[in-house]
């Protein structure tokens, strides 16, 4: 998903995960919450148009701890 969205990955200057590069802004996040799709909660049209596969998406929710322009 990072290379589908245009994103690149960078080392963080304070914490261990990848901060994210997103046109000329570099973000350190933290994730807070996720949430994984369910067949149960999910329309049966959506599920067969788009996860035939089984292939549920995991939704990530984040706080942004550092925020910076690319040199």
């Amino acid at each position: 998903k990072v290379k589908d969205c245009e994103l690149e990955l960078l080392d963080s200057e304070n914490i261990e995960t990848p901060s994210v590069l997103c046109k000329g802004i570099i973000m350190e996040c933290k994730v807070v919450s996720s949430i994984t799709m369910s067949n149960d909660s999910t329309d049966k049209e959506i599920l067969e148009k788009w996860y035939k596969n089984g292939d549920l998406h995991t939704m990530y929710y984040a706080k942004i701890l550092n925020c910076r322009e690319l040199d």
